[in-house]
């Protein structure tokens, strides 16, 4: 048999059991082969056959079994080769490790990776060759993706509502580190609604030619901002707070209650479940000033113009609640330890996991919490889980 005359091949179907009893039938042949007429060269790649056959390990896949069995044939039947070529390389399997932020969560083959995306990491063992589809959404819904790094490095075509990384596994250990830039845009495009409304519009005819060309701009702005794929949560937190300003300039040429139209319109379309409730408990009580003076008929222009300036003023001061998708994750985790304590071992020193989950806990009930008490204690009970190890059982 020459060299172009080895072909590897594999069988799905065929049984593992009887791989290994031919494979065992060869070695023993390839052991017993008289290597008298075998040339250095020939003689050297035997051993080698034969020692990579007795290397394999007991659960070897099929592919690398049937590879083996061809080797070693080849070996055995070509004692005058000095050209054979080298040894295919048998695919295995190795560990593949993805880290990636928690504000995103990670999909395999449709299959949400829950556990992985508590602590942003992906770890298993892949067969070489294996073709995988890591898809990344935003963790929290109506965010977008604004931004997408592998290894470090940018990469221009996204999805501003998913990213699908596509991997064939090499025949080696493997990291990939993502990094996910991750915005809300959704009190930019209300606000944007309001400013194109009919009501802004007889507004913006009625202003004097500064504060048009004012509100042209600033909606220009916002509008540009709104379509930018790769925008950053500053640069659409400042068009939002542009516009609202340049609305603001527009209530003082009306001379009226109109003035109090927009900021009220505007408070009145506000996600409050996004913000603080002590921000928006300054707004309601804005609107409410507001509310109680456009039902007043002889109301004084100073007043009109002083609740107006309220509104405005809670408006540009709501604050953003905190974000604790990550801390309820973990406290979740955390209360199913907690209640299979016997089965696990705490590996470091420090507070007790019971003691740093009721803090946890204390803190999802302050909606005023800010967003680095809750990442603060978010790290901390991923490091005291973490800290943790399952006892394992041993079975006799």
């Amino acid at each position: 048999m020459t060299s172009e005359e080895i072909v590897i091949t594999t069988n799905d179907r065929a049984d593992t059991a009887d791989d290994c009893e031919k494979l065992a039938e060869i070695l023993a042949q390839a052991k017993a082969t008289d290597t008298t007429n075998f040339t250095q060269a020939s003689l050297e790649r035997l051993e080698r056959a034969i020692a990579d056959a007795e290397a394999l390990p007991e659960d070897a896949s099929q592919m690398a079994i049937g590879v083996a069995k061809n080797i070693l044939y080849a070996a055995m039947t070509t004692p005058n080769s000095e050209d054979i070529p080298d040894e295919p390389v048998i695919p295995s399997e190795h560990t593949l490790t993805v880290s990636y932020p928690t504000t995103v969560k990670l999909s395999i083959d449709g299959e949400e990776q829950t556990i992985a995306n508590l602590i942003g990491a992906y770890k298993d063992v892949v067969m070489a060759n294996t073709n995988l589809d890591l898809t990344f959404e935003p963790r929290v819904e109506g965010r977008e993706i604004a931004g997408v790094t592998v290894n470090g490095e940018p990469v221009e075509a996204f999805d501003a509502n998913e990213y699908v990384y596509s991997l064939a596994m090499p025949n080696a250990d493997t990291t990939i580190e993502l990094g996910f830039t991750i915005v809300d845009k959704e009190n930019l495009r209300e606000v944007i609604t309001i400013a194109e409304s009919e009501s802004v519009k007889a507004q913006v005819e009625a202003a004097v030619p500064s504060v048009q060309k004012k509100y042209e701009n600033a909606l220009q702005a916002a509008k540009a901002i709104e379509e930018k794929k790769t925008a950053s949560q500053d640069e659409i937190n400042n068009a939002i707070f542009e516009l609202i300003e340049a609305l603001q300039y527009l209530s003082f040429a009306a001379g009226d209650k109109s003035q109090l139209e927009i900021p009220m319109e505007i408070a009145e379309s506000i996600n409050r479940e996004n913000f603080t409730p002590e921000s928006v408990q300054a707004l309601d009580d804005a609107y409410k000033a507001a509310e109680d003076l456009m039902d007043d008929e002889e109301v004084l222009e100073a007043d009109i113009q002083a609740a107006a300036e309220a509104l405005y003023e809670a408006l540009d001061k709501l604050v953003f609640r905190a974000d604790m998708t990550d801390l309820e994750a973990l406290v979740a985790e955390g209360k199913e330890i907690v209640e299979n304590a016997s089965k696990y071992i705490r590996m470091k020193h420090g507070l007790p996991l019971k003691t740093i989950l009721g803090d946890a806990e204390t803190l999802l009930e302050n909606d005023n919490a800010t967003q680095e008490a809750v990442d603060e204690k978010a790290e901390t009970l991923l490091n005291a889980i973490t800290a943790l190890r399952m006892i394992r059982t041993r079975t006799l």
